[in-house]
Formats: structure tokens, sequence, C-alpha cells
């Protein structure tokens, strides 16, 4: 019979424990789902993940499957004991369940990317190190390295990005030189390493924080992934068909760009079949990038300019397909040009101020013409900050999580992710197992 004991594995001494390939392997498992489930808190999308897989089959059929992988082992295996399969299915459930999450947000197009706006704070060069431990005789020691790390923080609360040395050398020069930055010791360190370091044999902490000259502040945009319900879902919001005739103006979502402090730079304005003067473009896209450094996080927006050199309005619509209704933070301003007369704007942005988006097109139809950058600045500023309804707010995504029902997972990511989670919980299974 079955005994209803625990894990035997668990019950030996720490010793033997600690010098277990298979147990390590399995805490290495458990760090990945830890990390997992930490990447979605960080990203703020753990209740609009979970929306998803609830409504839909995938989690269930993963979970379904994954149980049976288990079953399987049980019945085969005399040393898979009853209240280890307890165990395993306490490891398979949260296993499932964030397998099926990074599935939906990686191998469909729910995952989408954001562009949230502030400014560097910080930034800390942790100097590669070594640890040196005795094995578990005690007869001689055990050197681990750990590399180097270059981490910018930003204005927006727990936002931060991995970086090189490069840029740690870009933010010390533009933040007065190395006279600013404070070094310390690092008290988990036992050696500095070669690379990675200052060379001086003390392994250290570097920061250096953000003067508060207005000169030296280094705006950031910085990229999130986050959950489109709309993006993913066969949406009545969706336009379809209206690009026809409009390629030739259409362009890709930009991206940002790396200009020796790190992808921190977004092109904020577009030109399409206008030829803006490089001047303009260059000195709208720095007053709108300082601008954002508080608006960003205060209204929760992201303000590009698209200026086109088409008469016909029609093109809001094919360029609304091609961007997908764009962000759930985006303000886009969409200018048509002949030459440097302003013809029409429509604005795009998730909102439900519909007197905000009129306003903004009537102020920028206002300007006539392209000619000195501030007006067109001043005018899109100006009319998100005002109150109530003609003043920009960002709906907010849980308003369509109603779409979130009719998010689909193709069978080749649902394979993936049953695969992967198998994966995931094979060490839990083979330590179960081992006699």
């Amino acid at each position: 019979m079955r005994s209803l004991k625990g894990p035997r594995w668990a019950r030996g001494s720490p010793e033997s424990l600690k010098n277990d390939p298979l147990l390590i392997l399995w805490i290495g498992s458990l760090l990945i789902i830890v990390a997992m489930y930490g990447y979605m808190i960080y990203e703020g999308q753990v209740f609009a993940l979970f929306n998803v897989c609830i409504q839909t089959g995938p989690m269930f059929l993963s979970l379904f499957l994954v149980i049976a992988f288990g079953l399987y082992w049980w019945r085969t295996h005399e040393t898979f004991e009853h209240g280890e399969l307890l165990f395993y299915l306490a490891v398979a459930i949260p296993v499932t369940y964030v397998g099926t999450a990074f599935g939906f947000w990686y191998l469909t197009d729910l995952g989408d990317i954001e562009i949230r706006n502030g400014y560097a704070t910080e930034f800390r060069w942790e100097e590669s190190y070594y640890t040196e431990r005795y094995d578990s005789d005690k007869k001689e020691t055990v050197r681990k390295d750990y590399g180097p790390s270059y981490t910018l923080y930003s204005s927006n609360k727990g936002e931060y990005l991995s970086l090189s040395y490069s840029e740690w050398a870009a933010f010390v020069a533009r933040w007065g030189g190395a006279g600013r930055v404070v070094s310390k010791r690092n008290s988990s360190a036992d050696g500095e390493c070669f690379s990675g370091s200052n060379g001086n044999s003390i392994p250290e902490i570097h920061t250096i924080v953000w003067d508060r000259q207005q000169v030296s502040r280094v705006p950031t945009a910085i990229e999130h992934r986050y959950v489109n319900y709309v993006r993913a879902s066969d949406s009545v919001l969706k336009i379809h068909g209206a690009m026809t005739g409009f390629t030739e103006y259409l362009c890709d979502y930009p991206r940002t760009v790396n200009r020796g402090f790190g992808p921190i730079d977004l092109d904020r304005v577009i030109d399409r079949g206008v030829g803006l003067p490089p001047e303009f473009a260059k000195r709208v896209d720095q007053l709108l990038d300082e601008e954002l450094c508080e608006l960003g996080s205060k209204r929760q927006c992201n303000i590009m300019l698209y200026f086109v050199g088409c008469e016909d309005v029609g093109f809001y619509n094919a360029l609304l397909e091609k961007w997908q209704l764009g962000k759930k933070n985006d303000v886009v301003v969409v200018v048509g040009c002949q030459g440097t007369k302003i013809g029409w704007c429509r604005v795009m942005a998730w909102t439900d101020h519909k007197l905000f988006l009129e306003k903004l097109e009537q102020r920028v139809r206002d300007i006539r013409e392209i000619g000195k950058p501030e007006p067109f600045v001043k005018a899109v500023v100006d009319q998100v900050n005002q109150p109530g309804d003609g003043g920009y707010l960002r709906k907010p995504m849980a308003d369509f999580a109603y779409l979130a029902a009719g998010v689909r997972m193709p069978w080749w990511a649902l394979a993936i992710v049953f695969l992967g989670s198998c994966v995931i919980v094979m060490p839990t299974v083979l330590l179960i197992v081992r006699n």
C-alpha cells in the first residue's frame, strides 16, 4: 500500500540536500516560476493575464494535460506516493497558470508594447565580483563569479533598465563627472573580478544621481510589455480594409532607439511625404521630451505628431488599421498637410473625453501653417492638461476586459505551453520517483 508520508527526498540531512544535483535543479525550476510571477507583477499585468486565462480554454486544457502527465508517473512508479501526488499538484497548478499566461503574452497578439515617459534619476554600477565558500567537506573553497550590472532608474516608481558600461560613462559625464560618483564596498563580495571592474581589487558599487539641474536632465522613454485586449481579440472596434491607397504614407509604430544613453529615446515626430525642415522636427521632439518628463506619469500619456502629405482625411482610418488603434496611453496627433499648409487634423487616443479630441484637433487646425515648433507643442500640452472633459484622461484597459473571452491561442502555442510546463515540473517528478 502507498504511504501517506511526505516526500522522502525532503527528509534528508541539510548537507545531503545541499549537494544533491537533482534538488538543485528542482530549486532552479521553482526560481523560474518565481521570476515569471515577479515579471508579471513588475509590469502590473497579473490580473489582466488572469482574466484572459480564466475565460478561455487553453489554461484548463493545459492543466488537464499536466495533471494527466503527473498521474501517469504516479500510476507507473510505486515510489510515487499519495502525499507526493498532492505535492505535485501544488506545484503543477501555479506552473500551468504562469505558463499559459506567458503563452498568451508572448505567443499571441495579446502582448503589446507601450512607451512610458519620465526622466533618469539614478545610475548604479555593481562591479563584477566573486565569492568563496568552503565545500561540504570544508577542505577547499568553491569560487563563484558574478558579472557586472549597470542599472538605470527612472522617475517612474519601480522602473529600471539594464544597460552597459558605455551608458554608465555617458551618464557620469552628463551629471557632473567622476567627482559626483559615490562608491561603497560590496559587502556580499569576497573579491573583485578583473573584467567589469575598475581594477583596484576592491569589489564596489558605484552610484551617481541626477544633479537636479535642468540642463542635465535626461528624458526617458522606456518600453513596457502589457496586455492589449483590443489587439488580440476579434473586436468590433477594429478597422479592416482602410489601408488601400495609403501604403506610401504609412509606417510601423516607432520603437525606442539608443543615442548614447541607452534605448530611451523615441522619435516623436513622424514625417511621411511632407518634407519637414530637420530643425523643426528636432525641436518639436526635444520640447515634447521635456514636457513628458513630468506629463508622462501625471497624465499617463505618450505624445507623438504624425505629419502626412495627404489631403484625404481617410488616411487616419488607414493609420488606425496599421497601428491597430494605437497603444493604451497614446496621444497621436495626425496632421494632413499640403506643403506647409495644414489641411486636417485627427487625434488617435483611447479616451472617453470627446471634447478633448475635438478641442485639440481644432487648435492644431487653427495653427494653419507649419512654421515654429512651439505652437504645436503648446497646443498639445495645454489641451492635455485642461481640466474635465477638455483634458486627456486615459481609458483604462479594464474597460475592455469584456474582450478577454475572444482572445485565441493557436494549437502550436498551446503545445509549447504544455511542453514548457512539463519541463518545469519534471524536476519535481524526478525527485518524487527517485528512491
